[in-house]
C-alpha cells in the first residue's frame, strides 16, 4: 500500500513539475478608456424644457418640452492607466495576474437644468480611484503570432473618491466629497496578444466590471455650511433624527473599458 501511495505521489509530483517547468513571467502596461454602463440611470435632464406665457388652471406657468434620463456610470468616461504582473504555465495554459488600474477622473452629468429658465439644477460628479485586480488567467495556444486569452477575478478599489458639485442658481453651489471604505466587485476580461518577438507583445483587452461601493462619509460644503456626514449600515434613531449618522448608500461603479498596451516576457 505504501509503495502504491509513493508511486502515485511520485507520478503527481512529476506531472506537476513538468506542467510548470515552462513558466512564462511577464509584466505590461497599457492605456485605456472607460465607457461606463450605458443602461445605468444616473439622473435627469431638464434642458429640453421651455416656458410658455400661458398659465394652467391653478395659475402656475405652463411648461413644454421633454424631460429625459441621463444614463452612464459614476466610474465612466475616464482615461485609465494600467500596469500588470503575471505568470502562466505554457503546458497547461493556466496562470494568474495582478493588475493595477488608475481611473484618472471620470466626470459625469447627473442633472441638467433647463437652458431657458431655472428649472432643475446642474450637477456633475468626478470619480477617481486605484483598483487592484487579482485574476485567474487562461491563455490559449497561439495561432501563429496571435494568442487569445481570458481573465476573471476580483476588483478592489483603494480609497475611492467621488466629488459632486451642484449649482442651484447663479450664486448657490453645493459640494460633496464622498470617501471611505473599499469598493469591490468582479471582473472579466477578453484579450488578444500579437507577439512581435520572443519578449515583446502588443495586446488589446475588453474589460467588464461589476463594482459596488458604500462610502463612510460625505464632506458637504456650501455658502452657509461645512459639515461631514457619517454613513453606516446601522444607526440609532437619535443619530438618524439629529442628522449625525445616516444609513449607507450604495454607489455602482460598474463599467466597460478597452485597453491597448505592451507586454514584456522574461
Amino acid at each position: 500500500m505504501r509503495s502504491i501511495l509513493f508511486a502515485t505521489l511520485s507520478v503527481i509530483g512529476f506531472a506537476a513539475s513538468g506542467a510548470f517547468a515552462q513558466t512564462d513571467v511577464y509584466f505590461g502596461g497599457s492605456v485605456g478608456y472607460d465607457f461606463g454602463i450605458p443602461g445605468e440611470r444616473l439622473g435627469t435632464d431638464y434642458s429640453g424644457l421651455t416656458k410658455s406665457n400661458s398659465s394652467t388652471a391653478s395659475g402656475s406657468s405652463a411648461y413644454s418640452g421633454n424631460v429625459s434620463s441621463i444614463f452612464g456610470s459614476l466610474a465612466g468616461k475616464s482615461t485609465i492607466l494600467s500596469g500588470k504582473l503575471g505568470a502562466y504555465s505554457k503546458n497547461i495554459h493556466l496562470g494568474g495576474e495582478l493588475g493595477l488600474d488608475y481611473f484618472m477622473g471620470a466626470k459625469q452629468d447627473v442633472e441638467k437644468a433647463s437652458s431657458s429658465y431655472n428649472y432643475g439644477n446642474n450637477e456633475t460628479t468626478t470619480f477617481s480611484c486605484l483598483f487592484l485586480r487579482p485574476q485567474f488567467l487562461f491563455r490559449a495556444g497561439s495561432f501563429g503570432s496571435v494568442v487569445p486569452y481570458l481573465k476573471a477575478g476580483l476588483v478592489l478599489g483603494v480609497n475611492p473618491s467621488l466629488k459632486s458639485i451642484e449649482n442651484t442658481d447663479d450664486t448657490t453651489t453645493y459640494e460633496s466629497d464622498w470617501s471611505g471604505n473599499w469598493a469591490w466587485g468582479l471582473s472579466g476580461t477578453l484579450g488578444i496578444e500579437y507577439q512581435l518577438n520572443e519578449n515583446l507583445g502588443i495586446f488589446m483587452e475588453a474589460d467588464m466590471e461589476s463594482i459596488g461601493w458604500k462610502p463612510q462619509k460625505d464632506h458637504f460644503t456650501s455658502k452657509s455650511s461645512d459639515t461631514t456626514y457619517q454613513y453606516a449600515d446601522e444607526t440609532s434613531y437619535a443619530e438618524y433624527y439629529n442628522d449625525t449618522k445616516f444609513l449607507s448608500r450604495d454607489f455602482s461603479l460598474s463599467n466597460l473599458s478597452a485597453k491597448v498596451g505592451l507586454n514584456y516576457h522574461f
